[in-house]
C-alpha cells in the first residue's frame, strides 16, 4: 500500500498488485543474465496484464489458465467489408473432443505418464501476443496451460508446470522451518 507509480503527468497513483508482481520479476531478470528466465505462475494469474507485461522483455510465462478460456485463431479476410479483428473462437477445455489429439509421455512427480493433448498457438483475450496453449484430458476436467514462449513443446509446458508444484513445497518449508520471510 505504501508503493507509488507516477504516470508521464507527473500524477503519482498507488501501485497494484501485478506492478509490483512485474517489477519483481524484472529485479531478477536483472540478476540472470546467462539464461532465458521463465516464470511458472500458479493458476487464475494468466491476466493480460501479466501476459502483456513480461511480453515487453524477454521473460518467457507459463501458467495454467481457467476451465472457461476462450482462444481465437487468426483472423481471415474474406475480401469484403471491414477485416476481422478476432478469427474462430475456440472453447479451450472443449478441445479434446472437437480436435484430434495427440499422445505425448510426460514425466511428472517424477513418474513417466502418457497424456492425450491438443496444442493450439492462439490468441487469449487482451493479450498482445499469441500463446501456444496445452489441452491435457484428465478424467474430469480438462487442465489448461499457456506459455508465452512459442517455441516449447507440450511435452516441455506440462514438466515446467508440474515442477512447480515442488518449488511451492520448497518456499513453504523455507519459510516455515528456517525463518525466511
Amino acid at each position: 500500500p505504501s508503493q507509488f507509480t507516477e504516470d508521464a503527468d507527473g500524477i503519482a497513483y498507488p501501485t497494484t498488485f501485478w506492478e509490483v508482481v512485474l517489477a519483481m520479476v524484472f529485479q531478477v531478470a536483472a540478476c540472470v543474465t546467462n539464461a532465458p528466465l521463465c516464470v511458472v505462475a500458479d493458476a487464475y494469474k494468466a491476466l493480460a496484464v501479466f501476459f502483456n507485461g513480461l511480453g515487453e522483455s524477454s521473460i518467457g510465462l507459463v501458467t495454467r489458465l481457467r476451465h472457461d478460456a476462450v482462444g481465437w485463431d487468426d483472423p481471415v479476410y474474406g475480401g469484403r467489408g471491414r477485416p476481422p479483428v478476432r478469427g474462430k473462437k475456440w472453447k479451450l477445455a472443449q478441445s479434446l473432443q472437437q480436435l484430434p489429439h495427440e499422445a505425448i509421455t510426460a514425466t511428472i512427480y517424477g513418474k513417466t505418464v502418457a497424456l492425450a493433448i491438443v496444442v493450439r498457438d492462439l490468441w487469449l483475450r487482451d493479450v498482445k501476443q499469441k500463446v501456444r496453449v496445452v489441452v491435457v484430458g484428465t478424467t474430469s476436467r480438462p487442465i489448461l496451460l499457456a506459455s508465452s514462449v512459442l517455441n516449447l513443446t507440450a511435452q516441455e509446458i506440462v514438466e515446467i508446470y508440474a515442477a512447480r508444484f515442488a518449488l511451492e513445497t520448497l518456499i513453504r518449508d523455507l519459510k516455515q522451518h528456517i525463518g525466511l520471510g
